[in-house]
């Protein structure tokens, strides 16, 4: 498990980049997106895209499952 928090006040591209051995990939706007780019070190490159439907859809959702199941801790706790 990992948390990550970070607060800026910076004008810099809202992106996350993970570099490879053999490439890298570029997530814009990583906490909501619906595409990446996959930069490869061949010069070539390939757009992944993926749905998401909102920044926070699954927190969302599993607070609805405990509402309707009277919970009033997650399980998931630590």
């Amino acid at each position: 498990m990992a948390d990550i928090f970070l607060t800026t006040h910076l004008k810099l591209a809202h992106e996350l980049v993970i570099y490879g051995t053999n490439g890298h990939l570029i997530i814009p706007n990583f906490w909501k997106t619906t595409h990446a780019r996959l930069m490869k070190s061949d010069g070539s490159h390939q757009v992944i895209e993926a749905t998401m439907a909102s920044d926070f859809e699954a927190e969302a959702y599993h607070i609805s499952q405990m509402i309707l199941e009277g919970r009033l801790t997650s399980p998931y706790d630590d």
